[in-house]
């Protein structure tokens, strides 16, 4: 899918594998145009409406709104072949940092 990234993502390059090449790791911060705002709140206001609980609600704004930390494994000879392999689910060094929230700082 290639590296998704807007103005509001935050990142960098560090040689988090210790294997002398680069990897690229993004806080992705997916809904920041009012038209998916808009979106999130129509969805948000249905669930209410069909008796969603709060809990539930917060676990998906979580998911649809909150950032993430994607990590991208540096594969290539890192001089003329540069890729990166997104590594997702529990092969991503940080699949257990939750609760970025809407608002977030990175160093």
């Amino acid at each position: 899918r290639g590296i998704f990234d807007n103005k509001h993502s935050q990142w960098t390059f560090v040689d988090w594998d210790h294997d002398g090449d680069l990897d690229f790791v993004q806080a992705f911060m997916p809904l920041q145009t009012i038209e998916l705002r808009r979106w999130a709140l129509g969805e948000i206001l249905e669930m209410k409406r069909n008796g969603t609980s709060q809990a539930e609600i917060n676990a998906w704004m979580q998911k649809v709104m909150g950032a993430e930390l994607r990590f991208y494994r540096q594969d290539g000879d890192g001089r003329t072949n540069i890729s990166w392999t997104e590594l997702a689910g529990t092969a991503n060094p940080f699949h257990h940092i939750g609760g970025l929230g809407v608002d977030f700082a990175c160093p």
